[in-house]
């Protein structure tokens, strides 16, 4: 005997999405199952708490923009199901899925097409970090045309080979879905070019010094700058960038890349013209501040922020000692591992090292003037270890005047890590 059920079909939409996977965008499908049941919304699929936050802000922006909410059981499943998802990116493409499932969109309208976004509550799309390279892997996942929060169009933009359009309200997806770009398309980037760095050419003096940091932009060698207080050793690093090649076109994508993730909008901005990075941290930055971390989202450290850049490390000395052995690896692979739960992430680090410090910890310039006891001089800077000594191609010294504008002629420079 055959027994026919009375309860209604079940309703399934589909929408595609990018999510994070540390500094790489993965393709995210997300389905919507609206079925008979208790109203209410479920979502599966290893999901952070932003991720399953999301069913409120979700029931909040769909109701409060004016569209319908389903009045039975919604479950939203983010595939595939092994890798962890994180950030509040999913709340769009959820949406989406919903109107899929009541048919308000049909599914050949969304066949080449992604969404990215968050919502806030009265229906407003927000922007979220990372976007660079999820739109990196929408056109290499073949997506089309890919819709971002419209604060995020002008980054989404510089990706050519997929149409972006920037969507400031969620009343904006349902026209924008089957066709009908309602959202401001992506400009045309900007062409350009050139350094903003500071000019090597600002400074007098200290020609020894000058002619290693050319000498270490021209090798892309590693430097360590020591001389007293005053002697411009912080002015000289911060315009080696100045100096250095504009990035190229790959090296310009992958350093926008871990900014985007970091949220560093105005690095980006020096990025975009073609300008290499210049990461200077405290010198009591932590090991994980280094190499990137962090619960949850993560974000990229000072070794991967300089990725095709300078790091400089002021102080070098007073640095713990754990930083400064945590720079070996990054140096020798240009890569940098970051443990997470069960899992290893590898992140780019591929950097030009300038590390400063002073002759002792008093900072006096010449050793009749130092007021250090015995041994002190010799123990400061042993702190800087024999195996990161010999990594680093060029040691120079400043010398000269204590006035802000080095004008010293005296210096000395040694290569090799002596």
């Amino acid at each position: 005997m055959v027994t026919v059920s009375n309860r209604s079909p079940v309703r399934v939409g589909q929408a595609r999405s990018v999510g994070l996977d540390g500094l790489t965008g993965i393709p995210v499908t997300v389905d919507c199952d609206i079925s008979r049941g208790l109203p209410g919304m479920n979502i599966v699929g290893l999901g952070d708490a932003a991720v399953v936050q999301a069913r409120d802000r979700v029931r909040s922006a769909v109701i409060n923009s004016g569209l319908q909410w389903p009045k039975s059981r919604v479950v939203v499943s983010l595939s595939p199901a092994s890798v962890p998802k994180t950030g509040s990116g999913f709340d769009l493409p959820m949406v989406l899925a919903i109107l899929a499932a009541q048919g308000t969109v049909h599914p050949d309208d969304l066949a080449d097409a992604a969404v990215v976004g968050e919502l806030g509550l009265d229906g407003t799309v927000r922007g979220v970090p990372g976007v660079l390279p999820m739109v990196l892997a929408a056109r290499e996942a073949g997506v089309g045309r890919l819709a971002v929060p419209l604060d995020n169009l002008p980054e989404a933009a510089r990706v050519p080979g997929i149409r972006v359009s920037g969507l400031s309200h969620l009343g904006q997806l349902t026209d924008w879905a089957v066709g009908q770009e309602t959202g401001a398309t992506a400009p045309e980037p900007p062409t350009t070019s050139g350094a903003t760095a500071p000019d090597l050419c600002e400074l007098t003096g200290q020609p020894v010094a000058r002619r290693a940091l050319e000498t270490a932009a021209a090798g892309g060698h590693h430097l360590w700058l020591s001389g007293a207080p005053g002697t411009g050793k912080s002015m000289l690093a911060e315009r080696l960038p100045g100096i250095l090649p504009p990035l190229d076109d790959e090296e310009q994508l992958e350093a926008a890349a871990v900014h985007s993730v970091a949220a560093e909008k105005g690095d980006l901005a020096g990025i975009w013209r073609r300008t290499r990075p210049f990461v200077s941290p405290h010198p009591s930055l932590t090991l994980p501040a280094l190499t990137g971390g962090g619960s949850g989202r993560l974000r990229p450290g000072a070794v991967s922020l300089a990725h095709h850049g300078v790091l400089f490390l002021d102080e070098a000395p007073e640095v713990s000692r754990a930083v400064l052995e945590g720079l070996r690896v990054p140096m020798e692979r240009g890569t940098v591992s970051v443990e997470r739960v069960r899992r290893t992430l590898v992140l780019p680090a591929r950097f030009q090292l300038v590390i400063a410090s002073n002759p002792c910890p008093c900072g006096a310039d010449e050793p009749a003037e130092c007021l250090c006891r015995g041994g002190v001089r010799d123990r400061y800077l042993q702190r800087i270890s024999g195996p990161l000594r010999d990594r680093i191609d060029i040691i120079a010294t400043t010398g000269g005047h204590r006035a802000a504008t080095v004008t010293g002629e005296t210096g000395g420079i040694l290569g090799g890590g002596a």
